[in-house]
């Protein structure tokens, strides 16, 4: 996952981290499918770069002007998951080989002042979500669940039980919280340290907008 300025285009942003992505794990694409799947995949993620597609695909109304994005690379055997998001002036892309994820980026200020529990929480997560820090984490998460799922707000972010998907914050700059979810998702070890900084400065952003202290900020439920 990366952030980049809201005004970027993210077709282009996707096409080269996706170029990235290849290029790194080209070695691994194919580890799951059988031998000769995987030597056609490596072979074609030397050349994928000129054949990444990406659009838009609305599971409303079928328009390819808006909606979840796809990617799609040509000759290469291996799906690739992407994601975007917007908040403020910032653009949250994540891309993964192998499966769908769902990203997404809220600041933690505007969930505050428009969060109704009804809307956001299942029946068994009512009263876990008490400051505007826990509300914008629970907020990101269920998004970015339902991003992965490919429903978006078509499904109630009230039916989603967090505990039942994979779903991990990421780091995210100040005053604003992110999440990423995907099932079978790998989070390194360096991701999840660099997550620690992160939190800091969204939990006195957080403190700001509820009132509360450094001591009572604190996160919801169980990352993973």
């Amino acid at each position: 996952m990366h952030f980049h300025a809201v005004e970027q285009d993210a077709d282009d942003i996707l096409r080269a981290r996706i170029a990235d992505l290849l290029g790194a794990a080209t070695s691994t694409l194919g580890s799951s499918d059988a031998d000769a799947d995987a030597d056609a995949d490596a072979g074609a993620g030397a050349h994928a770069a000129a054949a990444i597609h990406v659009g838009r695909l609305c599971p409303r109304c079928g328009s390819a002007a808006h909606g979840r994005p796809w990617a799609r690379v040509a000759a290469l055997s291996t799906p690739i998951g992407v994601s975007l998001s917007r908040s403020g002036p910032h653009l949250a892309t994540a891309c993964r080989a192998g499966g769908p994820i769902g990203v997404d980026i809220e600041e933690i200020r505007v969930v505050a002042s428009r969060w109704d529990e009804a809307l956001v929480a299942h029946p068994s997560e009512r009263g876990l979500a008490t400051t505007a820090l826990e509300q914008a984490r629970m907020w990101s998460r269920k998004e970015a669940v339902l991003k992965a799922r490919g429903t978006g707000l078509a499904v109630p972010m009230a039916q989603i039980v967090l505990a039942e998907h994979e779903v991990i914050d990421v780091p995210a700059p100040p005053g604003y919280v992110a999440a990423v979810a995907s099932e079978g998702l790998l989070v390194a070890a360096s991701d999840q340290a660099s997550d620690r900084g992160s939190d800091q400065a969204s939990d006195q952003a957080a403190d700001q907008s509820s009132g509360r202290g450094p001591d009572q900020a604190s996160g919801l439920g169980r990352r993973r």
